[in-house]
């Protein structure tokens, strides 16, 4: 969790922590959030103004997500869409339209692969540049940078 506030009219963005919920659904979700706030907010209702997730339909949903849920307890708590999924999905799409950077991404992919599943494959790869690399997610905003860089 991240919490974004003004002090001396100047923004600030703080890793506030990581919460762990007693489920995956939009009631245990929202009341792991809701109860980490209170003590926070208190009875403030206007300082929690903007709430922002991915686009999981569990916490954007509008007649039941979390945004919403939120939204019934602070009516300021206005949900805009994650920026930084927004952009890798732009980039994942723009990158797929291109035949070369579609076969590259593949081709990425497959290498990261072909070193992680085989252990003898990932012995000559430490021996060769003493590292690993990772391996990929198939999340879909997954852009491999690791296996790039």
């Amino acid at each position: 969790m991240f919490l974004r506030y003004i002090i001396d009219a100047k923004p600030r963005e703080r890793f506030w922590k990581c919460l762990n919920s007693m489920g995956h659904n939009t009631s245990a979700i929202s009341e792991c959030i809701l109860t980490e706030l209170e003590p926070i907010i208190g009875n403030s209702f206007n300082k929690y103004t903007a709430q922002t997730f991915d686009g999981a339909s569990v916490m954007r949903g509008e007649s039941g997500g979390v945004q919403k849920l939120l939204k019934d307890k602070y009516e300021y708590a206005n949900f805009v869409h994650c920026h930084a999924h927004q952009a890798n999905l732009v980039m994942s799409k723009a990158g797929s339209i291109n035949r070369q950077a579609r076969i590259f991404f593949s081709n990425l992919s497959g290498i990261c692969s072909f070193f992680s599943n085989s252990s003898q494959r990932t012995g000559i790869l430490d021996a060769m540049v003493q590292g690993r690399l990772p391996q990929g997610s198939n999340m879909r905003w997954n852009f491999q940078s690791h296996g790039l860089n």
